[in-house]
């Protein structure tokens, strides 16, 4: 009730409640009901719905009469509740597509608008109104199903660099949010740490790199310099034409925060850490030192489109370890909290392989 989550509010602070609300009112709905609702509302001649993978949506792949595809996403709760933060990824969407950028279209209901409503059952038993929108689908294949070279970051690196030249001109109030995964509230995974107890190695990993945070991050944060981020920049969210030697769409703009720019690169930095450390996924090129490689080959592509200023990086390492500690550390509470759901662990298995390697190496300098 409004009552509780006040309270929880007051008691542990904005975000570590907003994920724990995240995954209570994760909404849940059958594909037929998701057919129905799309065809009735927004006016579309849905035939097939299949649920597709996500951290704390409902997301499905529509296809019409015509084969055409979409995507219905159903926002959780706390997101569902920022109507502010809705409209901004409106507004970027069409700030990104102007400029040339393949992401997210919405499709206007029949009343014209981006977004409705509709009631959906949580796991929890919560049953509530949440927002929704239909995106049109973006052709292409998911990085991570690509096989990974120094030449694939270094192109996904180049393509964030030439997103930021594009962002740098857009700002939008729905994005000035608190939110626990931007890395400058690094420190708020502190509240989560009890989900490892048993475990003193990780928690003394991820006690090693906020300690660093604190450091060195913090006392230099007022010459990190502003804008709005993508904020999961990842091999999920990230398409390739069949070649892997394209990007063509880049989706998931749900953790787009204003906040220290240079964030971005770090985090995509990171999940190439991470790319090299998931078991099973074969690579090329690379050699004992692979996280660390890949992660450098990234940022060289972005460094050819993007310029950062010493201060970012002096910082980058650290703010790369900073999300890959919030990526294992959040995504192994939140597969406590849903043991279901297997996509919580795509990352945050590895990303305790990756942190290990990438914690040594907090003192590089660029």
């Amino acid at each position: 009730t409004q009552s509780t989550w006040g309270s929880l509010y007051r008691t542990f602070g904005n975000m570590s409640v907003d994920e724990t609300r995240r995954k209570l009112e994760r909404p849940k709905l059958q594909p037929n009901s998701a057919i129905e609702f799309v065809n009735n509302v927004f006016g579309l001649s849905i035939i097939s719905a299949s649920q597709l993978e996500s951290y704390d949506d409902c997301n499905f792949l529509l296809t019409d009469s015509s084969a055409n595809r979409f995507m219905l996403k159903i926002y959780n709760g706390v997101e569902s509740d920022n109507v502010l933060l809705l409209h901004g990824f409106s507004h970027l969407f069409a700030h990104l597509s102007a400029n040339g950028f393949h992401v997210p279209q919405q499709v206007t209901d029949k009343q014209g608008k981006l977004f409705a409503q509709i009631d959906a059952t949580a796991d929890s038993g919560l049953n509530r109104s949440h927002a929704t929108t239909v995106l049109r689908w973006i052709e292409g294949t998911l990085m991570y199903d690509h096989t990974p070279t120094r030449d694939l970051f270094a192109l996904v690196g180049a393509h964030l660099g030439q997103m930021h030249i594009s962002m740098d001109s857009f700002d939008h109030t729905g994005f000035h949010r608190t939110h626990q995964w931007d890395l400058r509230q690094l420190l708020g995974i502190r509240t989560f740490l009890p989900a490892l107890s048993g475990e003193p190695e990780k928690t003394a990993l991820v006690e090693q790199v906020l300690t660093r945070f604190e450091k060195d991050v913090l006392p230099n944060s007022s010459k990190l310099r502003f804008g709005i981020i993508h904020g999961d920049f990842n091999d999920n969210n990230i398409l390739l034409d069949s070649s892997g030697t394209r990007v063509c769409g880049v989706i998931d703009f749900g953790d787009c925060v204003f906040t220290w720019r240079v964030c971005d690169v770090a985090i995509a930095m990171a999940y190439a850490a991470v790319a090299l450390c998931t078991p099973g996924k074969s690579s090329i090129g690379f050699d004992d030192s692979g996280p660390l490689q890949a992660a450098r080959s990234l940022l060289e592509g972005y460094l050819n489109h993007y310029e950062l200023t010493q201060d970012e990086k002096n910082v980058i390492f650290i703010l790369c370890c900073g999300r890959l500690a919030t990526s294992a550390v959040i995504g192994y509470y939140s597969y406590l909290q849903d043991p279901t759901n297997e996509y919580l662990k795509r990352h945050s298995i590895p990303a305790w392989s990756a942190l290990a390697v990438m914690v040594q190496q907090m003192d590089t300098q660029l």
